[in-house]
């Protein structure tokens, strides 16, 4: 054995093979020093070893020949899964090192590639939903709109992201109908409409929406998160009305806290049906169907201040929001806000 330093650049293929054979480095280390000795050159410590593979970048898998195929898969609406498995078959191919989903995930947000100028597409999306495309549909579209804007494309999955942030995919817009749409519902229940009946008009609704129809699962799902359950019934007393009326004229309390506090503090049976039955057999609502029902009730709250203006000059000197609550203690609603 010579003194000189030991050169391995000769080794240099022999080490990426191993490398690509996912080799431990001390393997290496071992199959490197019997090259070395056979040589007639000096072992190598493995600390040295790392040193070479870092300079010569054998430990990394040059990303930049792939990242036109992660761009086109991406614009196909591939799952990473699949992007992960055809981009290591090819740095396979090209004696590469394989890569993780983790560094293929870093990559993608390093090149932008999973990033887009959201208003931009917003708009097609939105027409396109409303003209009946989902989102496998969509997708294509939207990509060809990105490419055409020297933007990257998108996946499935990021697509169906922006969708819900936006409140544009199905289960938000559903919710969100049905929850506009409670004051209607949940008088017809009470005028002991069936369900049947209810739901056959909700789904024609949604259908002039350009939303699918919900089944009657789905249906019931939402009346219980209101709080109305299929079979229920508790006795409607003079003081539970008094209750109801109280919290929902004085505090103007949403009528599932009003359900709340009468259970809790009031000590007294109640369910969510017996609270909106209760609103609608004494005229508690909420909104009104027409401008007419609106001005009807706010000549009712003038005539009412106009009288107690001759009892007493004290509604005078009342601030809005006290004036507000004062009218709905008489079980009015003069059609203002608070503020």
């Amino acid at each position: 054995m010579t003194n000189k330093r030991t050169d391995i650049s000769s080794l240099r293929e022999m080490i990426l093979d191993l490398i690509c054979e996912d080799c431990r480095h001390d393997e290496i280390l071992s199959r490197v020093n019997e090259q070395l000795d056979a040589q007639g050159q000096r072992a190598i410590s493995l600390r040295t070893l790392r040193r070479f593979i870092q300079d010569w970048s054998l430990d990394k898998a040059n990303l930049d020949d792939v990242r036109e195929l992660i761009q086109t898969l991406i614009h196909k609406g591939s799952r990473q899964g699949d992007i992960l498995r055809k981009v290591n078959e090819q740095l396979s191919g090209h004696n590469q090192r394989a890569i993780s989903l983790r560094t293929l995930q870093r990559k993608i947000k390093d090149w932008g590639l999973g990033q887009i100028e959201t208003n931009s597409v917003r708009e097609l999306i939105q027409t396109q939903l409303d003209n009946g495309y989902q989102p496998l549909e969509l997708i294509e579209r939207v990509n060809t709109q990105l490419s055409a804007e020297n933007q990257c494309g998108i996946s499935l999955r990021t697509l169906q992201k922006h969708l819900k942030e936006w409140g544009l995919d199905r289960k938000t817009k559903h919710a969100r109908f049905l929850q506009d749409s409670y004051e209607d519902i949940t008088e017809l229940i009470v005028q002991q409409v069936p369900i049947v009946t209810i739901l056959r008009s909700m789904n024609e609704a949604l259908e002039e929406e350009g939303l699918p129809r919900i089944s009657e699962r789905t249906f019931y799902k939402h009346l219980e998160s209101w709080g109305f359950q299929r079979q229920e019934r508790v006795r409607i007393t003079d003081e539970l009305v008094d209750r109801v009326r109280y919290r929902f004229f004085v505090y103007g309390l949403s009528d599932r806290s009003i359900l709340r506090d009468v259970q809790k503090l009031d000590k007294l049976p109640c369910t969510a049906y017996a609270i909106r039955k209760i609103r609608y057999q004494y005229g508690m609502k909420r909104r009104y169907r027409t401008e007419e029902e609106r001005l009807s009730n706010l000549l009712r709250a003038i005539e009412f201040i106009e009288s107690d203006l001759q009892k007493s000059p004290a509604v005078l000197s009342m601030g809005r929001e006290y004036l507000y609550v004062y009218v709905r203690q008489q079980g009015l609603d003069s059609g203002l806000s608070r503020t």
